[in-house]
């Protein structure tokens, strides 16, 4: 029962610092020490920069993917076309990004919202 006593006495907080979580206090994987506060300020304009981005990926994407398709021959009445593939790849990559880049957007612009109500 003694050693039960003692254990609690450690835990609890006195008024010597003396908690059993101050050995935790000068560890890197806290999240003081990681560093997100840096783009606390930063990041709705990071999240502007990205959505433009993400535009600008939008009409590469439409670019490349009208690029990929080419008028050959029209037989019969009926046009035929002869898909590039490597112009597809290159636009399912950019829309692929800018779907990326506006997902963290949103969420850039989430927990800034949510940093703010909790200030």
């Amino acid at each position: 029962m003694r050693a039960w006593a003692s254990a609690l006495r450690l835990v609890g907080s006195d008024p010597g610092g003396c908690g059993a979580a101050d050995h935790l206090l000068g560890m890197p994987w806290q999240g003081a020490s990681v560093g997100f506060a840096t783009w606390a300020g930063r990041s709705p304009l990071r999240a502007v920069a990205e959505v433009l981005v993400a535009i600008v990926l939008g009409g590469l994407t439409w670019w490349c993917w009208h690029r990929g398709v080419v008028f050959t021959a029209t037989r019969r009445g009926i046009a035929l076309y002869r898909i590039e593939g490597r112009w597809w790849a290159i636009a399912v990559g950019a829309a692929t990004v800018a779907g990326i880049l506006l997902l963290d957007a949103g969420r850039r612009m989430t927990v800034q919202a949510s940093r703010q109500n909790y200030r």
